[in-house]
């Protein structure tokens, strides 16, 4: 995934902006490709675009309901983030979407990382076989 997100970004110059097991493929040589670029944008450019589903929206692009701009570059990392942590866990990141109530959710937004994964607070038997991650 983050291999078919690099060459998007380095050969056609575009983020994917909408991220999500949703747009992700495998064909039957078990090679992984990005579908549904109807949100893609340039790469590293100032955007106000509100793009992205709801439960893979990142922060940032959340805060343009307040007039804010982000580098489109950050968009797909964290797309990616939330790819990897729903396969795994089988669940949404942000348990009710990208809005204030989820406390996951203002932590991201406020940037604090450091509580986000405290906040998590994984232990080895809530997450069996994950735990090297940890």
């Amino acid at each position: 995934m983050v291999n078919a997100v690099e060459c998007l970004n380095r050969i056609d110059g575009k983020s994917h902006s909408d991220l999500k097991p949703d747009n992700l493929v495998i064909n039957e040589q078990k090679q992984l490709a990005l579908i549904d670029f109807g949100h893609s944008q340039m790469m590293g450019v100032l955007s106000d675009a509100f793009v992205g589903t709801d439960q893979y929206r990142p922060p940032e692009v959340l805060k343009t309901r307040y007039g804010a701009k982000y580098n489109t570059k950050t968009v797909d990392i964290f797309g990616i983030g939330c790819c990897i942590f729903t396969i795994m866990f089988k669940r949404f990141p942000m348990l009710r979407g990208p809005t204030n109530a989820d406390l996951l959710y203002r932590t991201v937004l406020a940037g604090n990382y450091e509580a986000f994964i405290s906040t998590l607070n994984p232990s080895e038997d809530q997450y069996e076989g994950c735990n090297l991650i940890w």
